[in-house]
């Protein structure tokens, strides 16, 4: 308080003083608002983890919070000072991060962007708004098919697929490689490895798809996001080969042509000494016979191994050889 005749002081009642006539004396209280402070933080979940220890995940300043009816878009970590009394406080959204919670220094917390607040006089509060990027998941498909797109079940080999350039994730036909809690945004699939004998036909969103070879650069949403791995069988070949034996069995020279023919199939091919045959086909289990020639005995078509079956795995290469025997 102040008053015109000198006197003035602090309180809320002024002491008695003495008034001389005809003295007009004015006196004054001068009251001042009761305020507090309020500062807004803010963490961020960049990679889905579920914490916000890694770096650059704490303290960010490029969002906004604002006091509803009151000062809007104010960057995360300043802090203003208010009156006494009660606000409720929101943030700006920004795309792709959603709000996980909120905490305040005086114990309350919550789940909803609205925060209510209450300043007491000389006092600081400090909340904080915990956000988390958004995150999808990626399920990595994959499909083996034969050379020309034939539909084929084919787990003799193992792929590798990665994200990002990341580690290597083993893969097979009719089966799948899944990444949780990916970010929303671009992100890249690959194939890794893929063995010699098999070719890449494309990776896609969708089933079957061809191209993208070098990768596939694709925009993750909140979800499941499928990715398709498409892998084509190389043909492989039956080169088969052609002995002729004496009555005896011995060696002998003999250029007769025979015809060999591939089973299953429609492929024939002429065939003597000093020849070879050789049949492209597709992945599978084939065996050769010859067609009848009464001078000849047929002693069977053969693998080195003596086997008549011939199991041709994408991109191999198999000889056999065919014998006949001169009759007397």
């Amino acid at each position: 308080y102040s008053c015109n005749n000198n006197l003035s002081g602090s309180g809320t009642s002024i002491p008695a003083f003495s008034v001389t006539a005809n003295q007009d004396v004015v006196c004054t209280f001068t009251n001042t608002r009761d305020t507090g402070s309020l500062q807004v933080l803010k963490n961020i979940d960049l990679n889905g983890d579920g914490d916000f220890t890694d770096n650059g995940e704490t303290g960010a300043t490029d969002w906004n919070w604002d006091i509803a009816s009151g000062e809007q878009n104010i960057a995360t970590g300043q802090t203003r000072t208010l009156n006494t009394g009660s606000y409720t406080i929101t943030e700006d959204n920004q795309t792709d991060f959603h709000l996980v919670n909120w905490t305040c220094y005086n114990d309350t917390n919550g789940t909803t962007n609205s925060i209510p607040v209450s300043i007491t006089a000389n006092t600081q509060l400090t909340c904080t708004f915990n956000n988390a990027r958004d995150t999808g998941t990626i399920v990595v498909h994959k499909d083996v098919q034969g050379p020309n797109g034939e539909d084929v079940t084919d787990n003799s080999n193992y792929f590798e697929v990665s994200l990002d350039s990341g580690t290597g994730q083993t893969i097979s036909d009719n089966l799948t490689v899944t990444y949780n809690d990916v970010p929303t945004g671009s992100h890249t699939v690959t194939e890794s490895l893929i063995d010699s004998d098999y070719t890449l036909y494309g990776i896609s969103s969708v089933a079957g798809g061809s191209g993208n070879t070098s990768g596939l650069v694709f925009n993750v949403v909140t979800g499941t996001n499928d990715v398709y791995v498409t892998n084509r069988q190389q043909s492989g070949t039956i080169t088969v080969v052609k002995d002729v034996v004496n009555p005896d069995g011995g060696a002998v020279s003999d250029t007769h042509s025979f015809t060999a023919n591939l089973n299953p199939g429609t492929q024939s091919s002429p065939l003597a000494e000093g020849s070879v045959a050789v049949f492209t086909v597709n992945p599978g289990t084939y065996t050769v016979s010859e067609s009848p020639d009464d001078d000849y005995t047929n002693l069977g078509c053969l693998t080195a191994t003596g086997k008549t079956d011939i199991v041709v795995a994408s991109g191999d290469d198999i000889t056999i050889t065919c014998t006949n025997q001169q009759k007397p």
